[in-house]
């Protein structure tokens, strides 16, 4: 089968930085969730191996149309080429045994480092190619979706990320996915993630990030004076909260829960902990939530924020 596809070289070359460690509980996470996009978790035998293939795969994949057991016996072959595994969402016997993990048969404590690039979540785990699995192909599955799966349209937003121009500040990367991202990572018990913090635009991303990273050298001591500061934070940059805990002493107008946000909205955000610095384009328009369950604070006319 030949493949005609545009080039990736640009986004190919940013790949690299969009690797995050965590635990494979995290990563397990995505093939469990009803309205997550991973649909496989590609595990390499290096750490160094996981933008080399997700570079090769989407090469090869990019601007075909599949059906899922098309798509499961394409990604067989690449595994025993190139001697990757593979843990599925569906059932995927097209898949030899050889080739397929399953994801319950690993530690959901173990340490991992992941590329999630929908429909794959390439993924290196420490220890899983030194030692035996016991999956096998004959346990019961969920049956496979029916319709057909269109790889360009299931890679068009991570293909065209929006410019990258401000993220060259130490220790900050925006990542691009949807909601449903970040409730992954903002609701697991082990996620050091407490707060949500939704900005107006893109372009404010990488500023609060900069601003919070110089006034958080000497953080509130107690909880009490914590969260006057993230009252005070909220109006002076404009920002809107969704905390993972309840009880905020916080004005209720910037305040929003993450469950009432659509997961499958499209959203940009970076991490600087204990805070994930959102944009979910309508969120700020009311385009999102009914009004009835949040209305959007009337915007400022400066927020002391510099672009």
């Amino acid at each position: 089968m030949t493949i005609t596809q545009p080039s990736l070289t640009n986004v190919m070359a940013n790949f690299n930085g969009l690797v995050d460690p965590t635990d494979f509980g995290t990563v397990a996470s995505y093939l469990k969730h009803p309205e997550s996009r991973i649909n496989y978790v590609l595990h390499t035998r290096t750490r160094d191996f996981l933008s080399p293939l997700a570079d090769y795969l989407l090469e090869e994949l990019y601007g075909d149309i599949f059906t899922p057991s098309e798509l499961n016996a394409q990604i067989n072959c690449f595994a025993s080429e190139i001697k990757f595994r593979i843990s599925t969402r569906y059932a995927a016997p097209e898949i030899a045994a050889g080739n397929y993990v399953w994801a319950s048969d690993i530690a959901l404590t173990a340490r991992s480092w992941n590329l999630c690039l929908p429909p794959f979540c390439f993924t290196h785990t420490r220890g899983l190619f030194e030692v035996e699995t016991t999956g096998t192909m004959a346990r019961p599955r969920p049956t496979l979706p029916e319709h057909p799966v269109k790889f360009a349209q299931t890679m068009e937003f991570n293909l065209t990320p929006p410019s990258t121009a401000n993220t060259h500040h130490t220790n900050l990367r925006i990542q691009y996915g949807t909601v449903v991202d970040i409730v992954d990572h903002f609701s697991h018990p082990g996620s050091p993630i407490s707060y949500v913090l939704h900005v107006r635009s893109r372009e404010l991303l990488v500023p609060t990030a900069q601003h919070l990273q110089n006034e958080l050298n000497n953080p509130p001591r107690s909880t009490h004076l914590y969260r006057q500061y993230l009252s005070r934070l909220l109006e002076r940059l404009d920002l809107v909260l969704s905390p993972r805990n309840r009880g905020f002493e916080i004005d209720a107008r910037r305040i929003i829960p993450i469950s009432v946000i659509p997961r499958v909205a499209n959203s940009t955000f970076l991490y600087e902990r204990p805070f994930c610095i959102a944009h979910t384009p309508g969120l700020f328009e009311g385009r999102l939530i009914h009004p009835r369950i949040f209305v959007p604070p009337v915007p400022r006319r400066s927020t002391g924020i510099k672009i």
